[in-house]
Formats: C-alpha cells, sequence, structure tokens
C-alpha cells in the first residue's frame, strides 16, 4: 500500500491517526474505574486492550515501507478486524453498565 493509504478519518495522515488513537488510549488509561464493579473493572481493561492493540498497529502503519509490505485488502481486513474487537468489547461494557444500572444508549 503506498504512503498515501490514508485511514478512515479522510483527510489525516497515519502519522495524525495513529498520534490521536494513542492520545486517546492515554486519556483512557487515565480513567480509574477501581471503584466499579470488578466485572465492569475487567471489561474496561479488555476494551482499553483493544484501543492499544489497535494504536500499535496504527504506529507500525506510520512507515510507509511496512504499509507497502501489505495488499490493500489485506490492510484494511486487519485495521477492520481491530475495529470489530473495539465493538465487540465496547458492547460488554454498555451491557454490564446496563445491569448495575446505568443509562447507556
Amino acid at each position: 500500500v503506498g504512503k498515501n493509504f490514508s485511514p478512515a478519518f479522510e483527510g489525516s495522515t497515519y502519522s495524525d491517526y495513529a498520534v490521536t488513537i494513542e492520545e486517546y488510549v492515554d486519556d483512557m488509561n487515565d480513567l480509574d474505574s477501581s471503584l466499579l464493579p470488578n466485572e465492569f473493572q475487567i471489561a474496561w481493561r479488555e476494551h482499553l486492550k483493544a484501543w492499544q492493540d489497535y494504536s500499535e498497529f496504527l504506529e507500525e502503519m506510520k512507515s510507509s515501507s511496512v504499509r507497502r509490505s501489505f495488499e490493500l485488502e489485506e490492510l484494511l481486513h486487519t485495521d477492520n478486524l481491530h475495529s470489530v474487537e473495539i465493538n465487540q468489547t465496547w458492547e460488554e461494557v454498555l451491557e454490564i453498565g446496563r445491569s448495575h444500572g446505568a443509562n447507556v444508549y
């Protein structure tokens, strides 16, 4: 894949996108969940891990030589796998939150 391949947000570079996701993950790490129910803490850590894995993938993809080693379909598939994992772990966080009385949509 060429150096001009851009991630989901039109107009951003892989480097910009990777930095944004890294900052988001850092902010998520700063949240204190220690007073929340144990099962919620576990689900939250799994969700955070999904985001961390995606951040690491994007960090690798900042290198145009690394991106060129992938076929476009393979890169998109890998990116999609990360999105699926993030969405699934988020749904688990929401479900557990609801089971403890949180009003989430």
